[in-house]
């Protein structure tokens, strides 16, 4: 995604040709360079690889907390399950705090969240600034049948989201 548009996708050769036949129009001009697969035994598929979140121009954690009117610091991954369609997922952290006028108040455990994902980055109301990136490994990310289990990374600076479903 390049100033909101999005400009590429998580794509082979076959699924760039089959996507521009069905929009009937030029999608994506070439190959997202995605498909592939954990071991020479495995077929390849197609799977994100390390995809970052440039920083924005919101500040610190702490300037958006002060910014924010109610809401949830999460942190921490616990559990998390995604769609096969990748349309919906669910994330269970290990810890939270409650933002009440812009201060955090006390710890919240066993937080969740879900929602629809496109909902959700839809929803993204601040970006932290550079000193708030830093890089969430991912040991294993899971895709296919049979199974297969990749390790790869994500860059993402503090981000705040709103109307997202916090809880059971």
């Amino acid at each position: 995604i390049k100033d909101g548009i999005l400009v590429g996708a998580i794509t082979s050769r076959q699924m760039v040709t089959e996507a521009n036949e069905k929009a009937g129009r030029e999608i994506f001009d070439g190959p997202g360079g995605t498909n592939r697969a954990c071991a020479f035994n495995r077929v390849p598929i197609e799977r994100m690889t390390n995809i970052n979140v440039d920083p924005g121009e919101d500040g610190t954690l702490e300037d958006i907390i002060r910014n924010t009117e109610y809401g949830v610091v999460l942190s921490g991954e616990k559990s998390w399950s995604i769609g096969s369609n990748r349309e919906q997922f669910h994330f269970a952290t290990d810890i939270g705090w409650l933002v009440e006028d812009g201060v955090k108040k006390h710890v919240v455990k066993d937080c969740a969240y879900s929602g629809m994902t496109l909902d959700f980055y839809r929803s993204l109301t601040a970006v932290g600034d550079a000193s708030t990136w830093e890089v969430q490994y991912v040991d294993n990310c899971g895709k296919g049948v049979p199974g297969q289990v990749m390790q790869l990374g994500h860059g993402v600076p503090v981000c705040r989201f709103d109307n997202v479903k916090v809880g059971d």
